[in-house]
């Protein structure tokens, strides 16, 4: 009877070791981290575009026009009319307060030149000596004048003539004047304004040029035009 009682005993002291080995052996095995048949491969794409340069410049204003008039005579020998709201002793022009406005549309900075067609004689007094359009007979002559001027500040940091076309009223720069071929390779258009004319990105690439006439009271009747061309190379 002793002998079972003690079989019995080490056959429950066996099972429990053999269990407690059990739960030691599970736990060891969920510690290995889980082997898989696949290796980590790594590859890249490559997404290339090329933005070129695109020089774009636009007069959003192209026209200036005062339509007919004429000088107060005999009260007054000569008129003067600008776009800054400036008609002085003229009958029947009107008052004109917008220049011509040039936008850099682009997206590069510009280097910047202007030029007129004709200049004072020619375009107030086209076919006239200059005896014969004068200010009533005086000394002086038409006058035709540009001034020039950021419409939004920034727009030209570097002015070139800053003296004189941006800070006052100058003749114009007339084709065929060779003192105002300033342009890269004597290309004959113009003089130099602005050589960093400030592209579409920066949002100040407005620059705006105001006109200035001298009209006498002589100078010959009829419909007169000058045409004005802004020209730019890419910086």
């Amino acid at each position: 009877m002793k002998n079972t009682n003690i079989l019995m005993i080490v056959a429950i002291v066996a099972v429990a070791f053999a269990l407690f080995n059990l739960v030691i052996t599970i736990n060891k095995v969920g510690d290995i981290k889980t082997i898989t048949g696949y290796a980590e491969l790594q590859d890249t794409g490559v997404a290339d575009v090329n933005i070129e340069s695109n020089l774009v410049i636009v007069f959003t204003i192209d026209t200036l026009d005062w339509g007919a008039g004429h000088v107060d005579t005999p009260i007054y020998k000569y008129a003067v009319l600008d776009t800054t709201g400036t008609m002085l002793q003229g009958v029947n022009w009107l008052t004109v307060s917008d220049g011509l406005l040039l936008e850099n549309q682009g997206n590069v900075d510009a280097d910047l030149y202007f030029e007129s067609t004709v200049d004072a004689h020619d375009f107030i007094c086209e076919g006239q000596i200059a005896s014969e359009c004068t200010l009533a007979g005086g000394t002086a002559d038409a006058e035709f004048q540009w001034q020039f001027s950021e419409n939004i500040t920034g727009s030209c940091p570097t002015k070139v003539h800053e003296v004189n076309d941006w800070s006052s009223w100058v003749d114009v720069c007339a084709d065929g004047d060779a003192t105002c071929d300033e342009s890269p390779a004597s290309a004959g258009e113009g003089r130099s304004i602005c050589s960093d004319f400030q592209n579409i990105g920066t949002g100040t690439n407005e620059i705006r040029l105001d006109l200035r006439l001298v009209i006498p009271s002589d100078a010959d009747t009829g419909d007169k035009q000058a045409t004005i061309t802004a020209s730019a190379y890419a910086v």
